[in-house]
């Protein structure tokens, strides 16, 4: 199976290759060797990524400029679809919404469908971005103050897996706040955000890739050599987050 990178490159060469019935292996070469000088390297260098694929670290990926070059190459129509069948951390969807392409991707995994749809979120979102923070502390302090009063609901949360019980259902509140104050609907423990990822706006994955980022953080300790995976708490481990670490 060809790569991401070998498919563009072969799509890029047939693009390019001059008219010729019967092309010979020089005019090829040239074409090969013309398109490798103009097009930047995939391989991302560290301290020179401009994009915002730092926003979540992904083990997976390639550079903006490598986009940027081969989207320059490919010479689309201003009102072009691009497919990224294998949407990842979302770079091509970062760098094609930058010039107003439109963008249509596929994942297996989940999560990175709603980091590459945070990156797409529009340079002017600023000031939206930090009234939203301001309503969302307040929504937080608000469920807070309720479940203190009710005491703890009874539900079999995943995250106790790796956080304690008080710890789990904090996140979970702020995993409310946010969809309340965002999508203008309480968060459903049945269901997960990505199963109506179509009324996910960039602005509401945006506040989603902070929750993975948080809860990232404070796993970190079970993290494996793995990437991908992550070890399972054998109950004794589980992190108990303080006051200070909620608020923050």
């Amino acid at each position: 199976m060809r790569s991401r990178f070998d498919l563009t490159y072969v799509n890029l060469i047939s693009h390019r290759m001059p008219s010729l019935d019967h092309p010979t292996t020089s005019s090829f070469s040239r074409t090969e060797s013309t398109l490798v000088s103009a097009i930047r390297s995939p391989k991302r260098s560290r301290g020179a990524d401009y994009s915002r694929a730092k926003w979540f670290r992904y083990y997976a990926g390639y550079s903006a400029g490598f986009v940027e070059d081969t989207l320059n190459q490919l010479d689309l129509d201003p009102n072009a679809i691009l497919l990224d069948p294998w949407l990842g951390a979302g770079t091509t969807a970062e760098v094609a919404a930058t010039r107003g392409y439109q963008v249509r991707g596929y994942d297996l995994n989940p999560a990175m469908l709603l980091v590459a749809r945070a990156r797409t979120l529009a340079t002017d979102s600023k000031a939206d971005i930090a009234g939203l923070v301001k309503r969302i502390a307040v929504a937080y302090e608000r469920a807070s103050s309720r479940v203190a009063k009710t005491g703890r609901s009874e539900i079999d949360d995943s995250l106790e897996k790796w956080l304690q019980p008080a710890s789990a259902r904090a996140f979970r509140l702020l995993e409310g706040s946010v969809a309340a104050t965002v999508l203008g609907q309480p968060a459903s423990y049945g269901s997960a955000i990505w199963s109506q990822f179509g009324r996910v706006s960039s602005t509401a994955a945006f506040f989603y890739v902070g929750l993975f980022r948080t809860l990232r953080h404070f796993i970190a300790d079970f993290q494996s050599s793995n990437p991908t995976w992550v070890k399972v708490s054998d109950g004794k481990q589980r992190v108990q987050l303080s006051i200070s670490c909620k608020m923050r």
